[in-house]
């Protein structure tokens, strides 16, 4: 958790992350997201409406291990959907 929590924060300071769903899929349209996190507590609802635009839009789509109340204690923000959008840095997730 501690690396994931470093990694995320890493993210943030270098202004490669979106955070939300209408921010995620506009970054997707955009072709600018090299992947996108998804928190272990996203709604099934939500899950399937992300997936389906990563595979309209060829977006791998990475479970990570924190829920939506970690990420805030780590980003200030709640967040359950996440795009990274630097393909270094999103390696660091796999």
């Amino acid at each position: 958790m501690k690396n994931f929590s470093q990694n995320l924060g890493l993210c943030r300071k270098a202004g490669k992350l979106e955070i939300g769903f209408d921010a995620v899929v506009e970054t997707m349209k955009k072709g600018v997201a090299a992947g996108v996190l998804i928190s272990t507590d996203l709604s099934a609802k939500t899950l399937k409406e992300i997936k389906f635009h990563a595979d309209k839009y060829k977006t791998e789509v990475i479970s990570v291990p924190a829920d939506m109340d970690e990420i805030k204690a780590i980003l200030g923000k709640h967040a359950g959907i996440m795009a990274v959008t630097d393909e270094g840095l999103f390696s660091l997730f796999k």
